[in-house]
């Protein structure tokens, strides 16, 4: 992903479909400054080594097909613009880190940040224990 970032650091859009080789990506401090969109659609991605400096600046991220992902970085819930993540096709535990983003965002004081499972928005309950979507 290096050659990519490097040569379009004015990116505010970028879709990812099967573009990884091997399970891991680790996206590099810089690359991405101005990126406002991501969507990435990877049936074999497992890792992926992102944190909030390689995003600075993401309104929405969207992933589809990620069924082998062990995590959404929580850190990617640290970037202040972020408002949303769309999640298709996904494993449980993308969604579970999807979910904890979430409460995260609820106990700073962010009511407006949404997550998306099959364009249905979740929504926790009273006591933060169980998920909705409706």
């Amino acid at each position: 992903m290096t050659i990519i970032g490097s040569s379009l650091s004015n990116l505010e859009v970028l879709k990812l479909y099967h573009a990884f080789f091997g399970p891991d990506w680790s996206p590099i401090e810089g690359e991405f400054l101005r990126l406002k969109v991501l969507f990435v659609q990877s049936d074999d991605l497992v890792q992926w080594g992102a944190e909030d400096i390689h995003f600075p600046n993401l309104l929405g991220l969207y992933l589809k097909s990620m069924i082998e992902l062990e995590e959404i970085p929580l850190s990617i819930g640290d970037i202040n613009t972020l408002h949303s993540i769309h999640l298709d096709d996904c494993s449980d535990s993308a969604l579970n880190s999807a979910v904890e983003i979430l409460k995260n965002q609820k106990d700073k004081g962010n009511e407006s940040f949404q997550v998306y499972v099959h364009g249905k928005q979740v929504f926790l309950d009273s006591d933060e224990e169980q998920i909705n979507v409706s």
